[in-house]
């Protein structure tokens, strides 16, 4: 019974992944075709097949920065998706997310002050990823921290990111105000959240932590369902509890990172992807 019950399951989740991925390959071509030089999708699929160097460079050119800042988005949504799912397992609360919770601010907080103090570091995406990737524990941190002196429930836990976020978005604003004054460099779409900066070794950057993101969540999916249910439910089952939910932390710290590095500050992702994701394959985390 339990095998069938497993094989419907498998089989639901298939269709669901094919019906999705369908949808994301349309959605990824009218992406492409759109901008302030309007493409066809019949020349977008033409150029991707030619095999010999096309004669419209221009055509190429524009081609070329429209796929790095689509699978920039794409994979920003993969990363903070899988961030929403891990924290709210984390935190056993639905309303977490790592915008919410004050990680999103906190990255970036950090990340502001590390351009402000050693610019000349930061003109690598691999230092702005490894700073924000403090500054998302240190939110994880903080924001932990309040909630346990505020009596350690779900409202506590929100309420307690929401003054983290609130705290260190405004140090973001003005610490990346006076960076952009002082090195004449455009840093304010790291607020906004934008794809317009993204060039193709930074979709590399993000295709890399992806794949150590989604793996290891995968390797670990026994643990994330037993921890739903409690520490003491998942110990019982043999789950070396503070090993992994450091390894999970971090997980959602690096996604959460990356993405802040590349494309800046975006919200409500990590919360609603969860959701949509448990209402079309369910609650088990080898499928989310």
């Amino acid at each position: 019974m339990a095998e069938k019950i497993y094989r419907v399951k498998t089989r639901s989740f298939l269709i669901v992944i094919s019906s999705l991925l369908i949808l994301t390959g349309i959605l990824f071509l009218t992406s492409l075709s759109i901008g302030s030089s309007m493409i066809s999708i019949y020349d977008i699929i033409r150029e991707s097949l030619r095999l010999s160097s096309s004669e419209n460079d221009i055509l190429n050119q524009i081609l070329s920065l429209r796929i790095s800042r689509t699978l920039a988005s794409y994979l920003t949504g993969l990363l903070l998706g899988l961030a929403g799912v891990l924290i709210q397992t984390m935190t056993r609360n639905p309303l977490a997310d790592p915008y919410l919770l004050g990680l999103s601010t906190t990255a970036l907080a950090f990340l502001s002050l590390a351009i402000l103090l050693v610019p000349d570091l930061m003109i690598y995406r691999y230092n702005m990823i490894y700073v924000s990737f403090l500054g998302a524990l240190v939110g994880y941190a903080l924001t932990t921290l309040l909630s346990r002196l505020g009596g350690g429930g779900s409202y506590s836990l929100i309420l307690s990111g929401v003054a983290v976020s609130f705290l260190f978005g405004g140090l973001s604003h003005i610490l990346l105000y006076i960076a952009q004054s002082k090195l004449r460099i455009y840093y304010i779409y790291l607020l906004m959240g934008s794809s317009s900066t993204v060039l193709l070794n930074d979709v590399w950057y993000l295709v890399y932590v992806f794949l150590i993101s989604f793996t290891t969540s995968i390797v670990v999916h026994r643990f994330l369902n037993a921890y739903v249910y409690g520490d003491d439910y998942a110990k019982l089952l043999g789950f070396r509890i503070d090993l992994l939910r450091n390894i999970v932390i971090a997980l959602i710290a690096v996604a959460t990172a990356s993405t802040i590095s590349i494309v800046g500050i975006v919200g409500f992702i990590g919360l609603a992807s969860p959701h949509i994701a448990r209402f079309l394959v369910g609650q088990d985390h080898l499928f989310l």
